[in-house]
């Protein structure tokens, strides 16, 4: 599960995220709760729709790991996914994949999602969300802000035990608005970006995975 035995390089973007946070401890978040809901929740797994679901999922799983295979870097999956997937009885027209490759798919979505293409796609974007590390970039960025806010805070005591308190003052107010608008500045400019990588690398999965993506608006 260690981040050491992994490259750093993401496959499938090419690129190094930042990461600042601890991945055992960020994963074991993760499981927590995503158990903590699957243990409350009515599970669809043995009815049609769920065996679907399931059996979908498991396609587009080989798939990745297929393609890992052949371009030799099946280490970024091995120890640290560990793929789990849920059909949920819920109204919620909602899909996810947590980090570590848990997914669930609530019942309400079946409503738009009314091929197995379509799910096949739901659920290629969903992977592809936690395959290129989205949850853990957006926790490294909250990382980052809460860290250069506390820097912004511990300076500006600093300044006023030395007799500029004027200046540590405006640098306190300066790190609020910085503080209220973190979500702005640090999030939402890469939710578009994201939303869209996941589109591209979700339609490449169902389509190794043998889907007619065509169809798929």
């Amino acid at each position: 599960m260690a981040k050491d035995d992994r490259s750093e390089i993401n496959p499938f973007s090419g690129k190094k995220h930042f990461d600042m946070v601890d991945d055992d401890k960020f994963l074991e978040q993760s499981y927590n709760e995503y158990y903590s809901m699957i243990n409350q929740a009515q599970l669809l797994d043995n009815t049609n729709d769920g065996q679907i679901v399931i059996n979908v999922a498991v396609k587009l799983i080989n798939a990745v790991n297929d393609y890992l295979t052949k371009i030799g870097r099946l280490d970024y999956v091995e120890d640290y996914y560990d793929w789990d997937v849920h059909l949920v009885a819920d109204d919620t027209i909602n899909a996810f994949c947590m980090p570590g490759g848990k997914i669930v798919m609530f019942s309400g979505i079946l409503s738009v999602a009314n091929t197995e293409e379509k799910v096949a796609f739901i659920l290629g974007h969903e992977m592809a969300h936690a395959l290129l590390d989205h949850s853990r970039t957006r926790a490294s960025a909250q990382t980052a802000q809460n860290a250069i806010t506390s820097a912004a805070w511990i300076g500006s005591i600093a300044m006023d035990l030395v007799g500029l308190g004027a200046i540590g003052f405006l640098t306190r107010a300066a790190t609020n608005v910085a503080s209220i608008g973190s979500q702005f500045f640090l999030m939402n400019p890469w939710g578009r970006d994201q939303e869209l990588e996941a589109d591209r690398l979700g339609m490449l999965i169902i389509h190794w995975a043998g889907y007619d993506i065509n169809q798929i608006p």
